[in-house]
């Protein structure tokens, strides 16, 4: 074997190792490092939930809600404000960097589609309504969705804002909760007292 082709196939054994250290090195770090990221990313702390939305920009939750839980990973962050007491009407704030949401109309469209293929075979959301409304000194656009779900037994409606300029990113407000008990006075309060 000549020289040339040794130090050839010396340099693909390298890689060839450098490619199996990686691919264990990734499982290990996925396995292990994943899990450690994912147990610290779920906020279940009211009040560390509470300090990630007052993060994103000001706004008065409504009366007998309160931010229940919150996902922080790092470059996207939720919060949940959840109901107490007999209304149903969940509300979610989603903030990733303006960088990711260049063409926000896009991101959201591909997040519907998303939760349309959630209901897969079971349901369908349809949109009902639409509307802008002035939040933060920015027109935003409001898209109301009504769809079946065999899983609820009931009509879901959702109401699904376009980004507005947070402090630190782009806010998604999602509202969503059964049609029968929909609450649109606290939908409007909510989407007011943002600022």
């Amino acid at each position: 074997m000549s020289k040339n082709k040794k130090i050839l196939l010396f340099i693909l054994v390298g890689l060839i190792l450098l490619c199996i250290c990686g691919c264990i090195g990734t499982f290990v770090a996925v396995t292990y490092g994943g899990e450690y990221f994912m147990e610290n990313a779920v906020v279940d702390d009211p009040q560390a939930a509470q300090a990630l939305g007052d993060a994103m920009f000001d706004y008065t939750v409504p009366p007998g809600y309160k931010e229940d839980a919150a996902v922080d990973m790092g470059i996207m962050k939720m919060v949940m404000i959840m109901p107490g007491g007999n209304t149903s009407q969940m509300i979610m704030l989603m903030e990733l960097p303006a960088f990711l949401t260049a063409n926000s109309d896009t991101y959201r469209d591909q997040m519907l589609q998303q939760m349309q293929n959630q209901l897969g075979t079971q349901g369908s959301m349809e949109l009902v309504d639409q509307e802008t409304m002035t939040i933060r000194g920015q027109e935003v656009e409001l898209l109301y969705m009504e769809g079946n779900n065999s899983e609820y037994g009931y009509t879901m409606r959702t109401m699904t804002s376009s980004f507005i300029k947070g402090n630190s990113g782009q806010v998604m407000v999602m509202i969503m909760g059964p049609s029968a008990s929909w609450d649109q006075n606290m939908v409007d309060g909510f989407l007011q007292s943002i600022h």
